[in-house]
């Protein structure tokens, strides 16, 4: 597990770098003004379109749903009763490590909004809101209450992040394959929601760190062994003792 440890520190110090950095910077404003038209006082992205809501906001939270439910069947219900789709050649260690990240990642972020005193974007005076920004250590405004901004980090793209647990299931280079989907989906509903003004970019990056370091603490308690030989699709009948 000592490659567990190596990686959980070198995330809790990314996540430091990142919050000296937008602390000490206005990078989020920056790039933040670009997602916003100042003239018409409006977002790139209408939050109320149905095609991007569509395809970007309520389809991959089905799809997140989807994965979660179709693992959980697979691992509760009696081999007799499990459908071809459902015969997995993974460890069922493994699978359930993935089913708790699914459950945790969101979770944890949720928590974590529902205490951070941060606005989003579209709330705030700079973009047509009424709340003043301030970066996450900066002491609260005058006449702002705790607790009454609960924007950050980013709930929505938590799911999307939360997928790459899927690495956890594969071995060597085929761990991009759980990997790679996870990052990709979690950043297209995370630029998603900055185009539409519902984040920050720190929003985002926070919210894949800690994505990052629940999978791996998680991974450390389920004692998922980083260089186990498990099941990939052309590897079949290899799995790992774990």
């Amino acid at each position: 597990m000592r490659n567990r440890i190596v990686g959980i520190l070198i995330t809790l110090g990314l996540l430091a770098g990142v919050f000296a950095f937008f602390q000490f910077t206005d990078a989020d404003l920056w790039l933040q003004d670009r997602c916003f038209d100042f003239p018409r006082q409006e977002w790139i992205v209408d939050r109320h379109a149905p095609g991007p809501r569509f395809f970007f906001y309520n389809g991959p939270k089905v799809v997140i749903i989807g994965i979660g439910v179709a693992l959980l069947l697979a691992v509760i219900l009696p081999s007799r009763w499990r459908p071809d789709w459902a015969k997995l050649p993974w460890p069922a260690c493994r699978v359930w490590c993935v089913i708790a990240c699914l459950v945790a990642v969101p979770a944890t972020i949720g928590l974590v909004k529902s205490r951070s005193d941060m606005y989003c974007p579209w709330d705030l005076d700079r973009y047509g809101g009424n709340q003043p920004y301030h970066h996450f250590f900066d002491p609260l405004p005058p006449g702002m209450k705790p607790d009454c901004g609960r924007c950050f980090p980013a709930g929505h793209a938590s799911g999307g992040f939360a997928l790459m647990s899927l690495g956890l299931l594969f071995h060597g280079r085929a761990r991009w394959l759980g990997w790679a989907p996870g990052f990709a989906c979690g950043w297209m509903m995370g630029i998603y929601q900055m185009l539409k003004g519902a984040h920050f970019l720190s929003h985002t990056v926070t919210t894949m760190l800690l994505a990052f370091l629940i999978i791996q603490v998680l991974a450390c308690c389920f004692q998922i062994r980083p260089n186990a030989v498990v099941a990939t699709p052309g590897n079949a009948g290899n799995r790992a003792g774990d």
